[in-house]
């Protein structure tokens, strides 16, 4: 599993690139690849979850998805619109 560390400095990298996200915690997951690349297999998924003001007052559900490695490596990162 990821250490709280590792955690704690994926979530800075997305507060910078969300900051609507700011100080919300994500939920992590083990994920398993496959192995065609070579690479190591272990990633994890960690998934963002806020809602924010859209126009007219609306709240609307944003979810940033980031792909980590063992390590804490970004491999990828999506976004709801």
């Amino acid at each position: 599993m990821l250490t709280s560390e590792i955690v704690n400095k994926v979530s800075k990298k997305v507060y910078r690139k969300f900051p609507d996200f700011d100080g919300v915690k994500p939920k992590v997951k083990k994920q398993s690849k496959e192995k065609k690349s070579g690479k190591d297999p272990e990633g994890y998924l960690l998934l963002f979850r806020t809602q924010v003001s859209g126009p007219g007052g609306k709240d609307i559900s944003r979810i940033v998805r980031v792909v980590t490695d063992k390590k804490g490596k970004i491999q990828k990162i999506s976004t709801s619109k």
